[in-house]
């Protein structure tokens, strides 16, 4: 897999809260050209909160996604 590539879409920002959000990421493997490929795809939930420095992620899962899902 070491030419293996992937491209990250946002796919939901939820705000749950003034000051924390839900971030859903879905990962596509693709070719070099960026177009999808066959293959497991994935997601990945974050939790962001700000910081003194800035909003930062505070929690991550990361899952595959079965045959046939859609995103």
């Amino acid at each position: 897999m070491g030419d293996s590539q992937v491209r990250y879409a946002i796919t939901n920002l939820l705000a749950i809260a003034d000051n924390v959000l839900v971030i859903n990421v879905l990962q596509t493997p693709t070719d070099h050209d960026g177009n999808p490929v066959e293959g497991a795809r994935s997601f990945t939930i974050y939790i962001a909160a700000p910081m003194s420095d800035g909003w930062k992620i505070v929690a991550g899962q990361n899952g595959f996604l079965p045959d046939g899902v859609e995103s």
